[in-house]
Order: structure tokens, then sequence, then C-alpha cells
């Protein structure tokens, strides 16, 4: 999330001491809670109103923001370390492995183990093996 900008639209996660406060929080606590509940709490509004103010200030849905979050953490723990696709699924916040499949395959368009399969091939390549 960090840019101040996204193909010209500005970005509400910088701009607001309240969604950066919950981006801040569920960045911390990616495979705790972060229900749209708990959510609610840490910036301060009534449950009922939360969704609605989430969207209204980003044009996301909460949980879709949250799936698209796990995954990006999911697929750098890919990248940068040699976990299988379980250990980061369970580490980013999914309950099961094949929801982490599923929600990669929505997000980024591939699955966890292609990914991981491009990632050592080209790991290996560039170090010469």
């Amino acid at each position: 999330m960090g840019e101040s900008e996204r193909g010209g639209e500005i970005d509400p996660f910088v701009y607001s001491e309240s969604l950066a406060k919950l981006a801040a929080y569920v960045e911390r606590n990616l495979c705790g809670d972060v229900t749209a509940t708990r959510a609610a709490t840490v910036v301060n509004r009534e449950r009922r109103y939360f969704s609605k103010w989430f969207r209204a200030r980003t044009g996301l849905r909460y949980s879709l923001w949250v799936r698209r979050l796990r995954v990006e953490r999911g697929l750098r723990m890919l990248h940068t370390h040699d976990y299988s696709v379980a250990e980061v699924a369970f580490a980013v916040g999914f309950e099961r492995v094949g929801s982490f499949c599923e929600a990669t395959r929505a997000v980024a368009g591939i699955t966890p183990s292609e990914f991981k399969r491009r990632f050592v091939t080209m790991r290996l390549t560039k170090a010469g093996r």
C-alpha cells in the first residue's frame, strides 16, 4: 500500500488517519483477528456501518482487501524463503491451504505452487546451478 498515488488517484491509506491506523493494525495482525468487527473497533466505528464506511473511502470490500494483503505477504514469503505452501498459508492467516491457493489464483492469477516453481527455477538459474 505504501504509495501515495495509484494511477493518478490519491491513496486513501496515506491521507486518512483512520485508514492509516487500520492498515497498520492489519499489517501487524494479519494472521490474527482482522475481522470486520475488530477493524471497526480499531477505527472507532460501529460494526454495522464499518463495511460501508470502508468501501466508500477505498472503493474496496474490506474482506477482499485483507485477502489481497494476505496473498501479497504469502507470495513475498515464498519468494524470499524456502517455506512450503502450507507453512505460508497458515503464517499469513488462512485457515486452509486450499483457501490460500484459491485466493492466490484470484488475486495474482497463479497458484502458490506454480509461483514457487517459477521462483525457485529463476533463483537457481541466477545462482548458476
